[in-house]
C-alpha cells in the first residue's frame, strides 16, 4: 500500500481522494500563477478542469475506464476539486497571515 508522505505518485494514488487533491492543488497552484496571472479564469474552474483530467488519466492508465467511472469522473472531480480548492485557499490566508475574511468582517452583536 502506497503512503501519500514517504512516496512519489502513482496512477493508483492518483485514484483516491488524498493523492487526487494533492496533485489538484499542486497543478492548480501552477497554472494559476505561470498561466493565469490576470485573473482571467476562475481558479475553481482551472481546479475542477485539473481534477477531472487527473482521474480521467488515473483510470485509463490502470486500465479501469469505462463509460460509467468517465460518468463518475464528472462527480468525483468536484470532490476533488472542492477539498483542493479548501486547501489552496487555506493557505494563502496562512501566507497573507489573515484570519478567514467572513470572521473578520463580521461585527459583535449587541444585546439591547
Amino acid at each position: 500500500m502506497n503512503n501519500l508522505l514517504d512516496s512519489f505518485f502513482t496512477w493508483e494514488m492518483l485514484g483516491s481522494l488524498a493523492g487526487a487533491a494533492a496533485a489538484t492543488g499542486l497543478v492548480t497552484a501552477f497554472i494559476d500563477a505561470f498561466f493565469n496571472s490576470r485573473g482571467q479564469i476562475p481558479t475553481q474552474v482551472i481546479s475542477y478542469f485539473s481534477a477531472f483530467g487527473i482521474l480521467l488519466l488515473s483510470l485509463s492508465f490502470t486500465g479501469t475506464l469505462s463509460l460509467g467511472a468517465g460518468v463518475l469522473c464528472i462527480l468525483n472531480a468536484l470532490v476533488v476539486s472542492s477539498t483542493a480548492s479548501g486547501t489552496i485557499a487555506g493557505a494563502r490566508r496562512l501566507m497573507r497571515g489573515k484570519e478567514d475574511s467572513r470572521a473578520v468582517q463580521r461585527s459583535p452583536r449587541t444585546i439591547s
